[in-house]
């Protein structure tokens, strides 16, 4: 059917975190093969951080947040929404807070391992 938008809603809800990987994982490689656009409505964002290119945050029915995940969890007011901050994320603002600046927003624990060996 090719559809160009599919919307998920807690795709990885209940799921271990092999299989929910492996969820992402076809997420991925279906808006990279076939270019299908996503959105997913998901608590778990560690998960998806690093293959979103968008995070919008809701509250109340409105959008009060909208931009790359990098900059929308450097916010100071993104955790007054309940959005729960990835450990990596949390780690990089604390960073950036004590005048460490990394080239980029490190998604994963492997790139920040990497952006930091190259300080």
């Amino acid at each position: 059917m090719r559809p160009k938008l599919i919307v998920l809603d807690e795709p990885t809800s209940l799921l271990d975190p092999k299989t929910a990987l492996e969820v992402v994982s076809l997420v991925e490689k279906l808006n990279r093969e076939i270019g299908v656009t996503f959105i997913v409505v998901e608590h778990r964002l560690e998960l998806l951080i690093p293959i979103a290119h968008r995070l919008v945050v809701m509250d109340g029915g409105a959008k009060v947040m909208d931009g790359p995940p990098q900059d929308v969890l450097a916010d100071d007011r993104v955790e007054g929404y309940g959005v729960s901050i990835p450990p990596i994320a949390k780690l990089y603002n604390a960073l950036s807070k004590d005048g460490v600046r990394l080239p980029k927003a490190p998604q994963t624990p492997e790139a920040m391992a990497e952006e930091l060996n190259a300080l």
